[in-house]
């Protein structure tokens, strides 16, 4: 059942919910935040499989490494406002 999943398991399935809807606009709010490096790489290279396959991906982390490695364009907020584009390039120019 459901109950018995990890957290991760849980949130591969739900996202394989998601993308049997063949969705145009993909919101992934932390979505490797359970799962392992090995399935983050995963889910990371079925992301940006889509992503380029033109399915709008918005992918929300506080991984900055990982955002420096899978985003084409990058946003950061600061006291949730939309950092200056100047601010933001700092931001990903800082080690972490």
């Amino acid at each position: 059942t459901g109950d018995d999943l990890s957290g991760g398991e849980a949130q591969r399935v739900c996202l394989a919910r998601t993308l049997v809807t063949r969705p145009e606009v993909l919101l992934a709010d932390e979505p490797t935040a359970s799962l392992d490096p090995a399935a983050t790489r995963i889910l990371e290279h079925t992301i940006t499989g889509l992503a380029r396959g033109g399915t709008a991906v918005v992918w929300v982390s506080h991984d900055r490494s990982q955002a420096r490695r899978i985003g084409d364009h990058r946003f950061v907020l600061v006291d949730g406002r939309l950092a200056a584009p100047e601010q933001a390039d700092r931001y990903f120019d800082e080690p972490g």
